[in-house]
């Protein structure tokens, strides 16, 4: 606990939360008053889980996640030491301890009803101030001039123009009383004043009762400043972003909204721990003030994602780059520690002439920002009207997906795969399609990503595999001829309960394993290996084949190759198509890997002659593209090759 003495001298209770063993680690003196608590071994070794209800356990958790990203936050909590209750204004933070486990730091600063004693009975009540009928000055009671040394003569003084002082003796004159506020400024130092008016009508005079309400508003724009601003960088915080963007957008004046996000923060963490993070943060924002003095705001939106409101320029892609530029220079942490992160950038603008609300421009700048993370990270991209429509587009197709397995609106195509050396039909690839009546066809590749984000790709691919093997079922394949059906399954698809689900489906359709194949592309394989390495061995057990597709986009195929099970390997179809060396290079060390490590190969794509004659010619096992014949209908499908 040597860590913490040092907190020992702050006067204010301070205590350590062990998340963990749910007590008290470690508490200074003021702390112990706090709790009702004669010793600190008492403090530490009471009992704070009997009795703690499932709300507090969940807050508990809540915030010990808070910390895990970094961030701290003012509340007020509620203790009942030895059945006291009190209600204390506290500052939360994490923590480390020696250990290495997080921990949550309460630093109290006031309990409830002292703060509201100091706010009652401030200093500078009871003070007069008369003035005649014209503003001048004419009494002043003997506790004004004592605490407020100022030359006052006039009402103007007090109001700050003559204007106002006339309007003061207007509205007092026709209401009879009335409240306001001022601000003054004497050696230096700003005061502010509550003051009750009144006309006193038998002697044409107004008499001020002014009560100093300076601590009080010192406190309410603390409270206003941390409701508003990150504790940890001092910027805006989401709220008070948020706040300061609808003010400039009543401004009619338009301006650039940048999203920035923090590429490689979480590795700045699980290093150095969040201390370290922590000091990073601080050291950006502290980049971003300098280097944008002519920021309209700047705010930590949560977590390492900064938002920026800028002036509209010319140069906004320039400006872009720059920040890109700064932020990726290193930084100096404690300890001498030197680390550099790079940021992905989006950017919108909001136009005056077609105002967006400001919930849509940041969700524009983070779509945009998303895609420069896609395209590699550490670049910027502009929001643009090609965007807007992919998000649109996007939206609508998560809309109509959510109901079109119900509406049976999808069906499957199967496309054929020939042998190569005889010619003749070895199986068909099943393809999902998908129809709606207001979308039109939506291709795969596009549905597909989204099912996969929504969740949605479960049930779906749950039912492309019992159609498909259903569809096995009813098609008359004779007992000597070789036809496999091939499915593609998606990675969010494969998990412990997989091979037992289609071991009954097969059992239900009564279909032979050997004449189904499971198609996975290599980013399935490279998932959580050792997991993925016991599913597919379960697969294999069963006795259906597994394909590795998209052979050679990936960065792993050779230790896929030697670790899974994989029967056949799918070149990808960038390759055959192309009409460089290097795709010819691909093709033929593709064979000669598959030939020694006894994998048959299936080359996807291929539209032309020479194309089939060209993978024939090194040793290619199985061929499936458009020369053959497109995607078509089971029952098409069936009367062109199976009758």
């Amino acid at each position: 606990m040597e860590q913490f003495e040092a907190l020992e001298q702050i006067h204010t209770p301070i205590w350590i939360y062990d998340f963990d063993q749910q007590s008290i680690f470690w508490a200074n003196s003021a702390a112990l008053l706090l709790w009702e608590a004669e010793t600190l071994t008492e403090l530490l070794n009471r009992d704070l889980k009997t009795g703690m209800s499932q709300a507090v356990k969940t807050t508990l958790d809540t915030y010990r996640k808070q910390f895990e990203l970094g961030e701290c936050f003012r509340k007020w909590w509620n203790i009942t030491p030895k059945q006291i209750h009190k209600r204390v204004l506290c500052d939360f933070s994490g923590v480390e301890l020696e250990e290495g486990r997080l921990a949550m730091l309460v630093h109290a600063l006031s309990e409830e009803s002292y703060l509201r004693s100091n706010l009652a009975f401030s200093d500078g009540s009871n003070l007069s101030l008369l003035f005649d009928q014209s503003g001048y000055l004419l009494s002043a009671n003997d506790a004004f001039q004592q605490f407020y040394p100022i030359a006052l003569t006039h009402l103007s003084t007090l109001t700050g123009s003559p204007q106002r002082a006339d309007k003061w003796l207007t509205e007092a004159q026709v209401r009879g009383e009335v409240e306001k506020e001022t601000n003054l400024t004497i050696n230096d130092q700003s005061y502010n004043f509550r003051i009750i008016a009144n006309w006193v009508k038998n002697k044409n005079q107004l008499l001020l009762q002014l009560t100093d309400i300076s601590q009080q508003k010192k406190q309410i724009l603390a409270a206003q400043f941390e409701a508003n601003h990150d504790c940890l960088t001092e910027l805006y915080n989401r709220r008070g972003l948020l706040t300061q963007a609808n003010s400039w957008t009543q401004t009619q004046h338009s301006f650039h909204l940048v999203f920035i996000d923090l590429d490689g923060f979480k590795m700045i963490n699980d290093t150095y721990g969040h201390g370290q993070g922590d000091t990073l943060l601080i050291a950006v924002a502290r980049r971003l003030q300098q280097s944008l003095p002519e920021a309209l705001a700047l705010a930590r939106f949560g977590g390492d994602e900064f938002v920026a409101l800028l002036p509209v320029q010319e140069s906004l892609c320039e400006k872009l780059a720059n920040i890109n530029q700064l932020l990726r220079a290193p930084y100096q942490l404690r300890s001498g520690i030197t680390v550099s992160v790079n940021a992905s950038l989006g950017s919108t603008t909001f136009n005056s002439q077609e105002p967006l609300p400001v919930e849509t421009l940041i969700q524009y700048a983070g779509y945009a920002m998303h895609k420069a993370k896609k395209q590699g990270k550490n670049r910027y991209q502009v929001f643009t009207s090609d965007l807007a429509q992919a998000i649109s587009r996007k939206s609508q197709i998560r809309h109509y997906l959510s109901t079109a397995l119900e509406s049976d609106q999808f069906s499957l195509h199967y496309q054929p795969i020939f042998c190569c050396q005889s010619g003749k039909l070895y199986g068909a690839e099943a393809l999902l399609r998908w129809h709606d009546d207001t979308l039109g066809n939506i291709p795969p590749a596009e549905f597909i990503p989204i099912a996969e984000d929504s969740g949605q790709i479960v049930a779906l691919g749950d039912w492309v595999i019992q159609h498909a093997l259903e569809q096995l079922s009813q098609w008359q394949i004779r007992d000597d001829q070789e036809f496999v059906v091939s499915i593609n399954v998606s990675r969010i698809q494969l998990h412990s309960g997989f091979s037992t689900r289609l071991a009954q489906l097969i059992e239900r359709y009564q279909v032979k394993p050997s004449q189904i194949a499971i198609e996975l592309t290599e980013s399935c394989m490279v998932y959580k290996m050792e997991e993925v390495k016991q599913w597919l061995s379960e697969l294999s057990q069963i006795g259906v084949k597994i394909y590795l597709d998209d052979f050679g986009t990936g960065y792993s195929s050779l230790s896929v190759l030697q670790q899974l099970p994989i029967d056949v390997v799918k070149l990808d179809k960038s390759f055959v198509q192309s009409s460089q060396e290097g795709g010819l290079a691909i093709i033929q060390a593709t064979a000669a890997i598959c030939e020694k490590l006894g994998l048959a190969v299936v080359a996807e794509g291929i539209e032309e002659e020479y194309q089939k004659e060209l993978l024939c010619q090194n040793n290619y096992s199985y061929l499936q593209g458009y020369l053959f014949s497109r995607p078509i209908p089971a029952k098409q499908f069936s009367q062109r090759y199976l009758l």
